[in-house]
């Protein structure tokens, strides 16, 4: 991400990104599981009913910033959920006023 304020655009292109990533059943099920921390990829698959998929998911995941990679040695790898990354799909629901105070549309 550039160290500058993200014109209008650019704004809208990371919400697409960061909502296409998460409208898979899948992929919110990753997040689920990597809300307490992070855990090898082994791990999050035991957890997925597809779990032949956890690469491809965790692939579109990362891309969009809203999972990051731990290298733990030189085989292993981890997940962690980037909370931070879904701040901007927060502030635009509350600009939009998408749902009113009591959560209904």
């Amino acid at each position: 991400m550039p160290n500058r304020p993200l014109s209008a655009d650019e704004k809208e292109t990371l919400r697409d990104r960061l909502l296409r990533a998460v409208s898979d059943r899948c992929r919110r099920q990753i997040l689920r599981t990597l809300s307490p921390g992070p855990l090898p990829v082994h791990d999050l698959a035991l957890h997925l009913e597809d779990p032949t998929r956890v690469g491809y998911h965790l692939s579109v995941l990362r891309r969009a910033g809203i999972v990051r990679a731990i290298r733990e040695d030189g085989r292993h790898v981890s997940y962690a959920y980037n909370s931070d990354s879904l701040k901007e799909i927060r502030r635009w629901f509350d600009e939009a006023r998408i749902f009113g105070d009591d959560g209904d549309g």
